[in-house]
């Protein structure tokens, strides 16, 4: 695959994590549950903060370039909330854009046993194994996912695209219609074939959604 490619579909994946994560909303804090002598960010014990409140903390610092200190909230709260999704999510996508892809697979894979019916950590996974080009295991992951959440279109969308990375531009169609109009998903298709090389597919998917939307 093109390294120009290979670049796309990383930045694609990093912006897909957490897609069908809800809008994390922080809550106010009692001033007079905290404790005065050390917060719960600087280690102190777990008082008034919800996980929201702190995997959003964590998003914040993110955004300000504060990496380290985003970590480190983020995996208190997985250390402190177990059961969380988004801590899994929001901590994976800090790692994949830190180039520590790796790190960020054994994560959500750590996250996948405490919480195997979460279609969000699946679908991360499946992210991540698209990135190191591990075709199959994404298939696993995107299909378990979409068998979690049948009502996220995002799943099954992902799950076309590397069904077409593998070659299986047949059934890419197919599940990308499902999701998306006839042409769209043969033009989705097109551009993936060409990825992998296959400008013949490539020119006759192009050619059918062409034809569909005349």
């Amino acid at each position: 695959m093109r390294a120009s490619l290979l670049a796309f579909l990383r930045l694609s994946c990093v912006a897909s994590l957490g897609v069908s994560c809800l809008l994390l909303i922080g809550c106010a804090t009692d001033p007079s549950k905290l404790d005065e002598k050390k917060s719960y960010f600087d280690g102190g014990s777990l008082r008034s903060p919800e996980p929201t409140t702190i995997v959003l903390t964590g998003r914040v610092l993110k955004s300000q370039g504060r990496v380290d200190e985003a970590e480190y909230v983020l995996r208190r709260v997985i250390a402190d909330h177990p059961k969380f999704p988004p801590g899994y999510a929001e901590l994976a996508e800090l790692l994949l854009k830190d180039s520590r892809t790796n790190e960020a697979i054994i994560l959500l894979q750590r996250g996948v046993v405490e919480v195997p019916t979460s279609a969000l950590l699946r679908n991360d996974l499946g992210m991540c194994f698209v990135v190191t080009e591990d075709f199959s295991a994404a298939a696993d992951e995107f299909t378990r996912a979409r068998e979690l959440d049948r009502g996220d279109a995002a799943f099954t969308a992902n799950l076309a695209m590397v069904r077409a990375l593998q070659g299986h531009y047949d059934e890419s169609v197919r599940l990308y219609s499902e999701v998306i109009p006839v042409a769209e998903a043969h033009g989705n298709v097109a551009v993936l074939a060409e990825a992998r090389g296959d400008l013949e597919r490539a020119e006759s998917d192009r050619a059918i959604a062409s034809n569909i939307m005349k």
